[in-house]
């Protein structure tokens, strides 16, 4: 694997079947980066990542950082099942 673990979809870390539900993950990790600062999944080794990744694990700054609508926006982006994605 090459490249950052920060945005991969949970269904690739698990080796399933993927369709483009995983683009719109990645979208999901990228504008919670833009809009905070750092990825949703941020840790210091890729195995804690892919942790963060698997059980959801995402820091919420407060409403003064993060407007509800962009906090929405990006939860159904980063839904762990697929089927659930916003997308």
């Amino acid at each position: 694997m090459v490249g950052t673990p920060d945005y991969l979809a949970p269904e690739l870390l698990l080796g399933t079947f993927h369709g483009p539900e995983a683009d719109w993950w990645s979208l999901g990790a990228i504008l919670y980066e833009f809009v905070v600062g750092v990825p949703p999944f941020n840790a210091e080794t890729p195995s804690d990542i892919f942790r963060n990744i698997l059980d959801r694990r995402i820091e919420w700054p407060g409403e003064d950082e993060l407007s509800p609508e962009c906090r929405d926006l990006i939860e159904k982006l980063l839904a762990l099942d697929p089927e659930d994605r916003l997308g």
